[in-house]
């Protein structure tokens, strides 16, 4: 006799749509029981402006997911009957998809079915799958229309979480009742997650209610940087969810595309925990950002970074105490790139690496703060600005960003490599807005920023063959190095490298590794400054050919901030130098 008997309330529910508000599931009053389940074989679709209507008025380049979850499922080949009943007149065609976007490689999109008044009879494919329903207005036209449809046949029940409505307990209910479908679904009030059965009962045991809230606080937090904040009609959240599907396709990791964001099984412990979402969750935060991008403004070096001005908001919101800028060192590496030449840099560059790109966007809000991106979405809205090239979206982005801080920013975006028609310039400066009193290039997230040494200047340094940044001689790893540049106009000695220690030090003498290779230093000479302007020599000094750590003692105990390395052989007689790592005591 079982403990537990499983109720099924089989329950009919209107689905209500309108062009301000998410897709709310109302049902009738279940009975005060937490095992009871139904689906609902009568559903009410309110036509809604399509996903590409949506985006073009919030200027973002990806539509949204514009079709609804049913809770059905259909078998491979199996014939459905579904009776179309059109309550009022509308513009659109309602139609039913058979299969979620990306969820399997072999139908990476669903089957489109238009459906008319009356019986409609379909036939699925050799795959099935979930069913969806797509009612759009005419993208000329207000959606006016209302349906009714009814699943007569063919359709079965897939577990579908909606929060608000199921509990954890119905959840657990449907998972071991409703066994027939490969997939599952879960739905917040901004996104509809679709996993696997097998991931869904890999982790059945999360509170699904705390990790569907927790997608609703990472939507909410990248609509907020974005000024998605209701204020006018402009400015409402788009009417339709973010679809987040696990997906079989191994040519991706993570994607983001028209529609839909996937993730690969093997990561779907970061889409269905708690923990994942909120405490490892870079890479769904990343995607769901995709969403949200703007096409003004987002030029062709920065779809892959741009995106992450909603991850670091998704960051900050779940209460990370450092950004990922922090945590990878980005920092270091941004400051290594400010200080090449403006001649010898582009931003737009693929030697310029995604992170030290969003380190300059990431600058700019920890100048201006969120009211700097949100201006930026917004107007973008209100103008419906679109652009057709990198130059166009360049002058665009710089301008704006000059109006919305009120700063004229042009030793900025120069220090920083953005390389468009100095007519740009020329627009900037005639804007009369006065300079930052700060150098917006200085600034990090790095809470223990003033304790960390920097390098503020080099003769050169070999990044394009291998990674030999001068930032290696200071990383505190002998494994990496600094060499000079060899694999295109190679230098000549001597060599220097020069770096802040942040703060006057005390010091007794230098600490040399040589690197575990070849083009080891032999003569150097030691200079050092209070400001990195006026340098005083403290003498020449012949280093061993050893790997090992080896001390370099000053003539006298001296204090300073900034020191100077003059490189002027090598023990193998070339013109090349490398070094693993500096030290002072």
């Amino acid at each position: 006799m079982l403990k537990n008997a499983i109720k099924l309330w089989f329950l009919i529910a209107v689905v209500i749509f309108s062009a301000c508000q998410k897709n709310v599931v109302v049902m009738e009053e279940v009975p005060i029981d937490s095992l009871a389940i139904s689906y609902d074989t009568i559903q009410v679709f309110n036509e809604v402006p399509s996903g590409t209507k949506e985006a073009k008025r919030l200027g973002q380049r990806n539509p949204a997911s514009d079709f609804t979850a049913t809770g059905f499922y259909v078998a491979p080949n199996e014939t459905l009957t579904i009776h179309v009943e059109q309550l009022e007149d509308g513009s659109g065609v309602p139609t039913l998809f058979i299969g979620t976007f990306s969820r399997y490689k072999a139908k990476w999109n669903p089957t489109v079915v238009p459906l008319t008044a009356g019986i409609n009879t379909i036939q699925a494919d050799e795959y099935g799958g979930l069913l969806y329903i797509r009612y759009n207005a005419n993208d000329n036209s207000a959606p006016t229309g209302k349906v009714q449809l009814e699943f007569r046949s063919g359709h079965r029940p897939a577990p579908h979480f909606v929060l608000g409505k199921t509990t954890n307990a119905q959840w657990q209910t449907m998972l071991d009742t409703w066994t027939t479908a490969p997939d599952v679904i879960l739905e917040s009030n901004e996104t509809m997650l679709v996993a696997s059965r097998a991931k869904a009962l890999e982790y059945r045991q999360e509170n699904q209610q705390q990790l569907m809230q927790t997608f609703d606080e990472i939507t909410k937090a990248e609509y907020a940087i974005s000024g998605i904040d209701n204020s006018s009609a402009q400015h409402k959240e788009n009417v339709h969810k973010l679809l987040m599907t696990e997906t079989d396709n191994t040519d991706y990791y993570m994607v983001a595309t028209w529609y839909r964001t996937a993730y690969i099984s093997s990561v779907m412990n970061v889409v269905l925990t708690v923990d994942g979402a909120r405490n490892n969750g870079w890479g769904p935060w990343h995607e769901l950002g995709h969403m949200h991008q703007q096409g003004a403004w987002t030029w062709d070096a920065l779809g892959e970074v741009t995106v992450n001005i909603y991850s670091l908001a998704v960051e900050r919101k779940m209460g990370h105490p450092t950004s990922r800028l922090t945590g990878d060192n980005v920092w270091v590496d941004a400051m290594d790139y400010l200080i090449i030449p403006y001649a010898e840099k582009d931003f737009n560059a693929s030697s310029t690496s995604l992170f030290v790109r969003l380190a300059m966007f990431q600058q700019l809000w920890l100048a201006f703060g969120d009211n700097f991106y949100q201006t930026l979405h917004k107007e973008t809205r209100e103008e419906q600005a679109t652009f057709s090239t990198r130059e166009q979206q360049m002058r665009y982005f710089m301008l704006k960003a000059c109006t919305i801080s009120g700063k004229n920013l042009s030793a900025f975006f120069r220090k920083w490599g953005l390389k468009v028609s100095e007519s740009v310039y020329t627009e900037i400066g005639n804007l009369n807005l006065p300079a930052s009193a700060e150098d917006l290039t200085s600034k990090t997230d790095d809470p223990n920023w003033e304790n960390k040494w920097l390098v503020v200047g080099y003769t050169n340094q070999e990044t394009a063959s291998e990674n030999g940044r001068a930032a290696n001689m200071i990383d505190g790893n002998a494994a990496t190095y600094w060499h000079s540049r060899w694999s295109s106009t190679p230098g000549t000695y001597p060599y220097f490298i020069a770096v802040d220690m942040k703060k006057d030090t005390t010091v007794t003498g230098f600490t040399f590794t040589q690197r575990n290779g070849p083009r080891r230093v032999k003569d150097i000479e030691i200079q050092v400054s209070p400001d990195n302007i006026n340098w005083n020599s403290e003498g020449q000094f012949v280093l061993q050919d050893v790997v090992t750590p080896q001390n370099i003692a000053l003539p006298a105990v001296k204090s300073f901030r900034y020191f100077k390395l003059i490189f002027k052989s090598a023990f193998d007689g070339t013109q090349n130098a490398a070094m693993a790592e500096v030290k002072v005591y």
